[in-house]
């Protein structure tokens, strides 16, 4: 379990920014 899928990062990665941009877009309005 030492070594992860890159995918996993990558997905991980994707999902820490859309989440980021709805925050944002949810505190804009």
């Amino acid at each position: 379990m030492s070594r992860l899928p890159l995918d996993l990062f990558k997905i991980l990665g994707a999902g820490a920014l859309a989440i980021d941009i709805i925050f944002e877009s949810n505190h804009s309005f």
